[in-house]
């Protein structure tokens, strides 16, 4: 769901708006059951911001959610969550932005001691059908 915003309504009436739709799709029967919503992302609009903090910034993760075991020992790692886990990323595109440049540097970036630069992304990609 894409959520444009006239900039007139209010905090209340877009957090109906987005819990409306997110019951929707968790009891859509189009929606294979499989599928699950962990995240909504957002481009940070303030109003929009704050209702989606009324959705998903409600209470600790679970102990019986299957995420709990692996999440909870990230010690600097924030679960708070919504119903049924739900959380949201604020301006997901600058994060990307950060990621793509970091790549793109000749250094590339090291994660667990594996050196990740620009050439190992061409590689993968390379060899797994995309064309240079």
């Amino acid at each position: 769901m894409i959520s444009g915003t006239c900039k007139h309504e209010d905090v209340d009436k877009h957090t109906q708006l987005l819990t409306t739709a997110t019951r929707a799709l968790r009891t859509s029967d189009v929606v294979p059951r499989k599928l699950r919503l962990y995240c909504i992302a957002s481009d940070g609009e303030s109003r929009r911001r704050r209702a989606l903090l009324n959705i998903t910034y409600v209470a600790p993760l679970a102990p019986s959610s299957p995420l709990h075991p692996l999440l909870t020992p990230l010690r600097l790692f924030n679960t708070v969550c919504g119903a049924d886990d739900l959380t949201v990323d604020f301006d997901y595109k600058h994060n990307s932005k950060r990621f793509r440049n970091t790549l793109i540097r000749t250094l590339g970036m090291q994660i667990d001691g594996v050196s990740i630069t620009t050439g190992v992304v061409k590689r993968h990609l390379v060899e797994n059908g995309m064309l240079p």
